[in-house]
């Protein structure tokens, strides 16, 4: 196999790769949606992957510990300029 088509293989399965985390998402998304859509502007969830952060970054939203353990989290879309967690 030349470099080039290792090259090619490989892009390919990251597309793949990042459309699968994705996926995995969407009830997350959906919730979000479903939230927003009512006019609010955070909602709590139990245990949050690691990709679900890093998409959610990404994507602007504010991410902090909620409550007294650290595996629920408070999703914000309301402070921009907050700092994420």
């Amino acid at each position: 196999m030349k470099a080039e088509e290792a090259k090619k293989i490989a892009d390919e399965a990251i597309k793949l790769l990042d459309e699968a985390e994705l996926k995995e998402l969407e009830p997350l998304f959906i919730s979000i949606r479903e939230a927003a859509a009512t006019g609010k502007t955070s909602i709590n969830v139990d245990l949050l992957s690691n990709i679900a952060r890093k998409q959610l970054n990404k994507n602007g939203f504010t991410i902090r510990f909620s409550g007294q353990n650290n595996e629920t989290y408070c999703i914000d879309w309301s402070n921009p300029n907050s700092v994420n967690s």
